[in-house]
């Protein structure tokens, strides 16, 4: 996902090029003073700047796995649109929140105005987030970005899949359990490269239509 991307790259200093470290420092006072026009003018900026190379990007493209999974099994509802705050799309965000992932005033920020604007992601104020855990909330609006369903994003909070091997063809997910690597791969037969980890209720849905 993006903001994994990106936060994997700005662990390192390094890998920012020098022309935008003052950007990336307004950044921050700009979000939390909720100046986000000025914020989006600097969104763009990276964007244009960035390079197909993955190495000198600081903007990425925002993929939809759930929409394309829709298409490719036929069966309805498997992405959700979800409403997201101050005139941002999901691009923008995902990308503000993989430069302050670990940032947990700039990620309280955006997870409480998904929230008010999304009845349904109300559950999720119910979970007891572990103060410096910044993953969970960050989790669920990657998902709201990726345009998951509801079931997909409770899923990608609780558990975080990864990938353990592959035999023959076959993702093996064995710190989850067996029940999920028989349904994933599957679903993974009749559609192909399936691009993220839905949860067993959307796999099973794919399964039953």
């Amino acid at each position: 996902m993006v903001y994994i991307k990106l936060f994997e790259k700005f662990q390192q200093d390094d890998t920012i090029p020098v022309e935008f470290h003052s950007d990336f420092k307004k950044l921050e006072k700009l979000i939390k003073s909720k100046n986000f026009k000025e914020v989006k003018k600097l969104l763009r900026k990276f964007k244009v700047s960035s390079k197909s190379d993955y190495k000198d990007s600081i903007f990425f493209k925002t993929e939809f796995p759930s929409e394309e999974l829709e298409k490719k099994s036929k069966v309805k509802n498997l992405s959700k649109k979800w409403k997201l705050p101050f005139n941002f799309n999901e691009e923008e965000l995902e990308n503000l929140i993989g430069i302050f992932i670990e940032d947990e005033k700039v990620t309280d920020i955006f997870f409480k105005e998904i929230i008010k604007l999304n009845p349904q992601l109300e559950i999720f104020n119910d979970i007891n987030f572990k103060e410096g855990d910044y993953y969970p909330k960050n989790n669920v609006i990657g998902g709201v970005c990726s345009r998951f369903n509801l079931r997909d994003i409770l899923d990608f909070v609780d558990n975080r899949r990864s990938i353990d091997y592959v035999e023959d063809g076959n993702y093996i997910f064995k710190s989850i359990d067996d029940f999920y690597s028989n349904i994933y791969n599957s679903v993974k037969k009749s559609v192909k490269d399936i691009g993220y980890f839905p949860s067993p209720y959307t796999l099973r849905k794919i399964l039953d239509k």
